[in-house]
């Protein structure tokens, strides 16, 4: 029995009648074309939701941040009590998280975030390197220098001296050289050459 408010008690263009208990006498119609016009907004307006989802690891706040050229720090990123000071920085294709010691002066690890939502890669490293060897061969795969290179270059606008060590702890532990890091850099220097 159909109960309450709603478009099947309102007057419609094609009434039936509905279905009733055996102790309900009255036979009230209903507007079948008002109800299930209400279901399919209903069913529309959820599928509209999952579409326009953004993926779980890009905050819903940074109001297109991160479709800039270059890493941007988020403001008022939220802080968990014992848990240290973090920093957050977002573009298009990296995220980058930051974490120091309440002082907000001594770096105890990084996560570097990078790709697809399908297909997203991982570097995190620890001060106490409990976490960097188990990424790099896990979700991060095999780090390319074109990675870091990429990297560096939307990280130019933010502190160099984080970056650099970020760099630094990456090449460290995925054993890429300063020679490699530089074929890399004439490559992409003779690809925008011949572009021009």
């Amino acid at each position: 029995m159909l109960t309450g408010e709603g478009p099947w008690r309102s007057g419609s263009r094609r009434k039936i009648s509905r279905m009733h208990d055996e102790d309900d006498e009255k036979d009230e119609p209903v507007n079948l074309t008002a109800f299930l016009d209400q279901v399919a907004a209903r069913i529309e307006a959820d599928d509209r939701k999952i579409r326009e989802k953004k993926p779980a690891l890009l905050p819903t706040r940074t109001n297109g941040i991160q479709d800039t050229p270059w890493l941007v720090e988020l403001p008022d990123v939220r802080q968990r009590p014992g848990e240290g000071f973090r920093r957050y920085f977002v573009s298009k294709p990296f995220r980058l998280w930051v974490w120091y010691l309440e002082d907000r002066k001594s770096l105890t690890g990084f996560q570097l975030l990078w790709g697809d939502v399908d297909d997203e890669k991982a570097i995190t490293w620890t001060a106490d390197n409990t976490k960097m060897t188990q990424v790099l061969s896990g979700d991060a795969g095999t780090v390319r220098p074109s990675t870091i290179y990429v990297f560096q270059r939307y990280a130019e606008k933010i502190d160099q001296e984080l970056i650099g060590f970020v760099v630094e702890k990456i090449m460290e532990k995925a054993g890429i050289t300063e020679g490699m890091m530089d074929a890399v850099k004439r490559e992409y220097r003779e690809r925008r050459s011949r572009r021009s």
